[in-house]
Parts: structure tokens; C-alpha cells; sequence
């Protein structure tokens, strides 16, 4: 679908024909990164076992002539071959050119362990299932129920560690520069997890989710310590822009 799309625009774009953008993508054709070289590679893509079988050794300047004057035709044949089954192979990206469509894998950090998964979340629930490790973030934020960032109280642990995992890159970084020497023990969380297990078992069974809110965020008295900004600073807000006043 991404090289589909990307050789739709490459079309409109000639057919368009405006002068500055055409000259724009012919020139960095020239460069081994960027938008035009991708659109180079898809067009090999689309020589494969296809009406264009015996075009693999085209120029972009052959291919854009050809697709500027067959515009409608090769549109058609473009939507034809997405649907083919030879079109979902896997094609190597071109050489310094990173590519979503290469799929990124997330290895096991528990030593020994060979596993690895195409995403986060798989390797979160590998992490969880076989070796039994939870969020890292309980072992931050022990039985803390604000964040130490913000001081922000959220009223229940669920609601911090959401806050933490979910909601702020700029907490979650500075919680790893201030707290990484006070961490809390597997067996310190495993029993907070275990004493709040009732609690959470009545909220499932009422139809609640562990993070239900109950009660509002609650903006605790300061001082605010300093810490690592990652978005732009403001004027009105120590966390910089995007932020609440209070």
C-alpha cells in the first residue's frame, strides 16, 4: 500500500508537471537517501513479475517520460500488480535508506534468553509470561501514589504507573536520571501487587478497570526539583509547553 501510494503521487506529480518540484525530485535522485531514491526502489518492485517484467534496467528519467506520458495506464497497472500476491514480498530497502516496512524486532533483556518479537507489546507479554517481569516502572515508583515529577497526586498506584508508562516522556526520563538508586525490590512490588489484588478483583467484577478515577488529580505544594525538559520551554509552566498552569 506505501509503495502504491508513493507511486500515485510520483504520478500526479508529472502529470502536474510543476517545474520546481519536478527539478527538486530529479536532483535529489542523484542522492542515495531521501524520497526520490524510495520511489527508484519501488519502481524495481514494480518490475517484478509484472507487466513490467522487462523494465528493471529503466532510468527514473525513462521511467518519469514513460509515466508522464502513460499516466492513466500506469495507474491501472500499478493497482493491478498491488494486488497480486508477488507484490507482498518482502524488498530489501536500498543501502543507507531506512525503511518502515522492514520490520523492526525487540530482543529478550533477560540474559540467555534468544527470543525476540516485532513489537513492544509482544515482548512485554513474553517479558511477563516466561521469566515473570513486570512494568519497570513499579520498581520506580514503589508504592508512590503521585508522581515524584510532576507532584501530581493520582490517588491509586494504577494511576501513576499509567501516567508514567503512558502519558510523559519528560517524568519518565526524569524519574530514570533521579531514582535509579532507590528502586524498589521484585519482592517489595510483588507484595504491593498482592495486597491491592482483592481491590482490583471487586472493581472487575463491578465493571470497573484498574485505573478507574475516583477521585480528580490533585496538584501537590512544591517546589517542583529541576529537571531534563524534552519539549520547548515556556514561560508560564517549569514543564515547558503543553502543560497546565497551577
Amino acid at each position: 500500500m506505501i509503495r502504491m501510494a508513493r507511486l500515485s503521487l510520483w504520478s500526479r506529480i508529472l502529470c502536474k508537471a510543476p517545474k520546481v518540484l519536478t527539478s527538486l525530485c530529479r536532483d535529489m535522485a542523484e542522492v542515495s537517501t531521501g524520497w526520490p531514491e524510495a520511489v527508484k526502489h519501488d519502481l524495481k518492485w514494480l518490475s517484478g513479475p509484472s507487466t513490467y517484467s522487462s523494465t528493471a534496467g529503466r532510468s527514473f528519467e525513462d521511467w518519469s517520460g514513460y509515466i508522464r506520458d502513460n499516466s492513466k495506464y500506469f495507474r491501472g497497472q500499478l493497482k493491478k500488480y498491488s494486488k497480486n500476491r508477488y507484490a507482498n514480498n518482502y524488498c530489501p530497502p536500498p543501502a543507507g535508506h531506512s525503511s518502515s516496512e522492514q520490520p523492526a524486532t525487540f530482543a529478550c533483556c533477560v540474559d540467555g534468553c534468544p527470543f525476540s518479537a516485532p513489537s513492544k507489546q509482544q515482548l512485554a507479554m513474553h517479558s511477563f509470561k516466561v521469566h515473570k517481569v513486570k512494568s519497570v516502572w513499579e520498581n520506580y515508583l514503589g508504592d508512590y501514589l503521585f508522581c515524584p515529577i510532576r507532584l501530581k497526586y493520582f490517588h491509586t498506584r494504577e494511576r501513576v504507573l499509567n501516567h508514567i508508562r503512558y502519558k510523559s516522556e519528560t517524568c519518565r526520563h526524569n524519574l530514570v536520571i533521579r531514582y535509579s538508586d532507590k528502586m524498589w525490590t521484585d519482592a517489595e512490588i510483588a507484595e504491593m501487587d498482592s495486597n491491592e489484588a482483592e481491590c482490583h478483583s471487586k472493581s472487575q467484577a463491578t465493571g470497573k478497570r484498574r485505573h478507574h478515577v475516583e477521585a480528580p488529580v490533585v496538584q501537590l505544594v512544591g517546589p517542583l526539583q529541576p529537571m531534563l525538559l524534552l519539549g520547548n520551554d515556556s514561560s508560564h509552566h517549569p514543564l515547558g509547553l503543553g502543560h497546565r498552569h497551577f
